[in-house]
């Protein structure tokens, strides 16, 4: 007991509303995504010859494709977004493939997008791999 009143006397010499913080430290946080000019691209550029497809893993299973042509739209026109299903339930793997129609768009969302938090997710966004011919035979 001695020892509980001795660290309560000691205690009691400090006021630690006597010097009160008078300008608090501001935090702000940013609601909206921060700005990205998107990517106009002229389709008759022959130079364009690189992927212009985005592969995305990590994602939730709730995700729509509606949603990430949103999501991604702002780094340039999305053609296409593909999110991969499993083939009997219909249920998503949690990844999935968005179209640019141009290479800077789809390098843009890469550099930007790529471990980023992503409908609850964080995500892993690279450029997808060349299409093969036999991929639609199934």
């Amino acid at each position: 007991m001695a020892l509980f009143s001795a660290i309560c006397s000691s205690f009691s010499s400090f006021n630690f509303l006597k010097n009160p913080v008078t300008n608090p430290p501001k935090i702000s946080v940013s609601t909206s995504p921060h700005s990205v000019r998107p990517v106009t691209c002229n389709s008759n550029d022959p130079s364009s010859n690189g992927s212009s497809r985005i592969f995305i893993k990590g994602l939730p299973l709730s995700t729509t494709e509606g949603f990430l042509a949103k999501t991604f739209s702002r780094f340039g026109t999305v053609t296409k977004a593909k999110i991969i299903t499993e083939r009997s339930s219909k249920q998503s793997l949690g990844f999935a493939y968005v179209w640019f129609d141009c290479e800077e768009a789809a390098q843009l969302a890469v550099e930007d997008m790529d471990g980023k938090f992503v409908d609850g997710r964080f995500v892993a966004v690279t450029l997808a791999r060349p299409e093969s011919p036999t991929s639609h035979v199934r």
